[in-house]
C-alpha cells in the first residue's frame, strides 16, 4: 500500500471518529410536539401560525429522552425584536433530570408587548445539557395586531397634580393607535368625578401606528373645595363609540388660605354660672336699680299721703 492510499484511509478513519463522537456527544432528547392553544406547530413549516400582539402565548413542548440526561434545560424565544436586551421575548425551565423512555411536557410562556412590530418571526425551541450539543427546532409565526386599538400614553398636568382650591387643572392627554384602522372623531374626557368637573376634546384622525395629543383639556376647581386626594379619570371613545380606553390617577387639591380665613369657629360650651352673672351688661343693673329707686319713692309718697289723711281727720274731731 502506498503512502497516497494509507494517508487516505487515516483521513478516513479519522473523520468516522469525529462523526461517531458528534453523535455520541448530542444531548438524547428530540422535541416530538410543540402547541399553542392545542395547536400543534410544525418545524419550519412554509404556513405560519397567526398570534395576537399584547396577549400572553403559552407553548406546551412534548420531549422524549432516548437516554438519561442530567440538567436539562428548555428555552423557547424570538429573535429580531429591537429592545430584546430589556424586554426578551423569551422563556426558560430548568436545570431537570430526564429519565431513558419517559415523555416530558413543559409549558413556557412569552407575552409580545405592543413595541413588538406587526411581521413574521421564528420561534426557537432549544433544549441543551451541561456537555451535550443542542436540540433545536423553528417555528414560524405571524404577529397580527387588533383592528381597532388605541392607549392613552401619556397625560401632562399643569400646574402639576398638586393644585390650590379655586385655581385651573390642564391637562394634554396623549393617544396612540396601535390598531390596524385609522381612527377618527377620538372622543377625550377629562374628568374628576367627585368634585363634579369635567372637559372633553375631539381628536380628528389618529392614523394607524401614530399618535396624537388633545388640546389643552381645562378644569376650575371650587374656589373652597375640601383639601385633599381626589381621583382624576381619563376616557377615550373610539370606533364610533362602540369602543373604549380608560385611565386612572389622582390629584392633590390644597388649601385655599383666602378660604382658611373665613371659617367661623363655633363654641358649643355653656360657660360656668359665675361667668355668666358677670357676663350680664352693666345697663341692665343700672335698669334694675332705678327699677328699686322707684318703687322706694311709690312707697314714700303712699306713706307721706296716709300721714297727711290721718292728720286733717284729728283736726276735724
Amino acid at each position: 500500500m502506498n503512502m497516497q492510499k494509507l494517508f487516505g484511509v487515516i483521513v478516513l478513519m479519522l473523520l468516522c471518529g469525529l462523526a461517531l463522537v458528534g453523535a455520541v456527544a448530542a444531548i438524547p432528547v428530540s422535541i416530538t410536539r410543540v402547541e399553542i392553544d392545542d395547536h400543534k406547530l410544525e418545524s419550519d413549516q412554509t404556513n405560519r401560525l397567526d398570534i395576537v400582539r399584547g396577549e400572553k402565548v403559552e407553548f406546551e413542548v412534548t420531549l422524549d429522552a432516548s437516554a438519561d440526561v442530567d440538567d436539562a434545560e428548555v428555552e423557547v424565544f424570538v429573535s429580531g425584536f429591537e429592545h430584546n436586551q430589556d424586554l426578551r421575548l423569551a422563556d426558560h425551565i430548568g436545570p431537570f433530570d430526564m429519565d431513558a423512555g419517559v415523555t416530558y411536557r413543559k409549558t413556557l410562556s412569552i407575552t409580545f408587548p405592543d413595541l413588538v412590530e406587526e411581521d413574521d418571526y421564528k420561534v426557537r425551541v432549544i433544549v441543551t445539557d451541561r456537555n451535550g450539543r443542542e436540540v433545536i427546532e423553528n417555528y414560524n409565526v405571524k404577529l397580527d395586531v387588533e383592528r381597532h386599538e388605541l392607549k392613552i400614553v401619556d397625560a401632562i398636568f399643569t400646574p402639576s397634580k398638586h393644585i390650590q382650591a379655586g385655581q385651573a387643572l390642564l391637562s394634554v392627554v396623549r393617544i396612540e393607535n396601535f390598531g390596524e384602522k385609522d381612527e377618527e372623531d377620538v372622543k377625550v374626557t377629562f374628568s374628576v368625578p367627585e368634585l363634579s368637573l369635567s372637559a372633553t376634546d375631539y381628536i380628528d384622525e389618529i392614523e394607524a401606528g401614530e399618535e396624537e395629543e388633545t388640546e389643552e383639556l381645562y378644569l376650575k376647581l371650587p374656589k373652597c373645595a375640601e383639601p385633599g386626594k381626589y381621583d382624576a379619570a381619563i376616557t377615550v371613545q373610539y370606533n364610533d363609540g362602540f369602543d373604549r380606553v380608560a385611565a386612572q390617577g389622582q390629584i392633590e387639591v390644597l388649601e385655599n388660605p383666602a378660604c382658611a380665613e373665613d371659617k367661623v369657629e363655633v363654641v358649643n360650651e355653656q360657660p360656668p354660672k359665675d361667668e355668666m352673672v358677670d357676663a350680664v351688661p352693666k345697663t341692665s343693673k343700672i335698669r334694675k336699680a332705678l327699677e328699686i329707686i322707684l318703687l322706694v319713692l311709690v312707697a314714700l309718697l303712699v306713706l307721706i299721703g296716709l300721714v297727711i289723711g290721718f292728720s286733717r281727720m284729728g283736726s276735724e274731731e
